[in-house]
């Protein structure tokens, strides 16, 4: 009985990973808040009350994990943790701030002036607080299963945004939650040029940033598997999906993504020099000179092996580690991409400068620093989880300056939207999870961490420049889905 539930309960946790991009909903209220002016109504965006086909899943796994645990303390199963020893995993830092982090938001909901919406961000927190800590508990081998499942859905996803970006508009299907886009509907994410306007890939994803984040984590663990495996089967498809993911992100057009990739990049080798450095420092004073790139398995040299027996220089052996390989294939797809799609590459970085729909996000981010500011004292007990875009429409019914519901807006950076939701003490616990997490990475000896600190770096700078973590369903279960790998510990469920 308990190995069958066991069973079903990873297929559930396996598929819930697989399904991350699913929009499938049941909406029960999107009315309109900008409703004081004549022709001012509209859809509130981050007011919707719904329930996503994910979130049934999430409850079918809950059931399964309370079954199972209760089924193994009856059968005092001795592979399970004691009490003792789960007493021992809740006062670890990680889940001390992340269970603070969930009550603070709780409790916030006593003086948010819409509480079914701040229930429903609560339960969003919670589904998320939960699956980090499944995932985060599962042994090395299903984590591995499920790092393949990811990659195989990122690639779905990267070829599905390119058949988007080619045809230039994605016809709705409701069923999967997927809406009708075009590059000439207005409102919709394109890039602009002063002759025309380019679709960016949304795959089947509410925004192609969201799109862009989730394939920046299919790129960090396609080279996880690079990594870690022995295999060469599996190194090479790693490396081909690395490459679909890699061009995917390539047609989301997504500069804060690219930043996030790149700062994550460089992270992992900063990070991974520091620890060879203080190994080989130990182990026989010379400081070190290996890098990740060396961690593969297979040693980068000699790059040419030659033979000097027959009194000239003959080229026997040409060895390249797996991982370079990946990262000049990458390169030259980068390359490609920016050969094959140049005019709208060159816009969205401002070669020639900024254009229209440039300036406009620009300003649309600091504007909505400037109004974050503008709260006030109220960000030291913040106004409630899920309550800032409805805090910004009662101040502007006071003011008698009420805007269109698609203007109301959350702040750009999850940090400020966290603080003014949450408070001082919101944004204190949310910080010291994330410094914990940073603080297992850099004292583990584990070479698939260095791939989580990566992830992670790359997340938190995406963080700084868009507020989907905290505020889109799908977004909110990626950062808690690709994180878990981070808090790695014994299985307790």
């Amino acid at each position: 009985m308990k190995n069958i539930i066991s069973k079903i309960y990873f297929f559930l946790l396996s598929l819930f990973v697989f399904l991350i991009p699913l929009q499938t909903v049941y909406i029960f209220r999107q009315g309109p808040i900008g409703h004081e002016g004549a022709g001012r109504e509209g859809i509130w965006q981050f007011g919707t009350l719904a329930f996503y086909a994910t979130d049934i899943l999430f409850l079918l796994i809950f059931i399964f994990v309370c079954v199972r645990f209760f089924v193994s303390i009856r059968t005092q199963e001795r592979r399970h943790l004691s009490s003792a020893e789960v007493l021992s995993w809740l006062q670890r830092p990680v889940v001390i701030f992340l269970i603070c982090l969930f009550f603070i938001a709780l409790v916030s909901v006593l003086w948010s002036p819409d509480k079914i919406l701040a229930v429903q961000a609560v339960f969003r927190l919670f589904e998320g607080g939960v699956i980090f800590l499944l995932i985060s508990h599962i042994s090395s081998v299903k984590q591995k299963m499920c790092v393949w499942i990811f990659i195989l859905s990122a690639v779905i996803q990267s070829v599905f945004g390119a058949i988007q970006f080619f045809m230039q508009e994605i016809p709705a299907v409701s069923w999967l939650g997927i809406a009708h886009h075009a590059s000439w509907i207005p409102g919709d994410a394109v890039v602009e040029s002063t002759e025309r306007r380019w679709l960016r890939a949304y795959g089947s994803f509410p925004h192609p940033n969201i799109l862009a984040a989730y394939l920046v984590a299919g790129y960090f663990f396609c080279i996880a598997v690079i990594m870690r495996s022995e295999k060469k089967i599996w190194t090479w498809l790693a490396t081909l999906a690395g490459v679909s993911i890699l061009f995917g992100l390539m047609l989301t057009f997504s500069r804060e993504a690219w930043i996030g990739l790149g700062i994550g990049l460089a992270m992992m080798g900063v990070v991974s020099a520091y620890k060879n450095r203080v190994r080989h420092s130990h182990e026989n004073g010379n400081p070190g000179e290996r890098s990740i790139l060396q961690k593969t398995g297979s040693q980068i040299g000699p790059v040419l092996d030659c033979d000097r027996g027959s009194g000239m220089t003959m080229i026997k052996t040409i060895r390249i580690s797996p991982l370079i390989f990946f990262f000049l294939v990458s390169l030259i797809t980068i390359l490609f991409s920016g050969m094959l799609f140049s005019e709208p590459l060159s816009v969205r970085l401002g070669v020639d400068g900024w254009k229209r729909l440039e300036i406009k996000s620009i300003q649309e981010r600091l504007g909505s620093v400037k109004e974050f500011v503008s709260l006030g004292p109220i960000l030291v007990r913040g106004v409630g989880i899920g309550q800032y875009t409805n805090t910004l429409h009662q101040r502007d019914v006071k003011n008698n300056a009420v805007r269109p519901s698609y203007a109301y807006q959350p702040v750009h950076t999850v940090f400020l939207l966290v603080f003014a939701e949450l408070g001082i003490a919101g944004i204190s616990a949310f910080i010291s999870f994330l410094f914990f997490l940073v603080w297992r990475v850099c004292h583990s000896a584990r070479n698939d961490t260095l791939i989580g600190f990566g992830l992670l770096s790359s997340f938190i700078i995406i963080s700084f420049f868009d507020h989907f973590f905290w505020t889109i369903h799908s977004g909110i279960l990626l950062w808690w889905v690709c994180i878990a790998g981070l808090d790695k510990k014994k299985d307790i469920v």
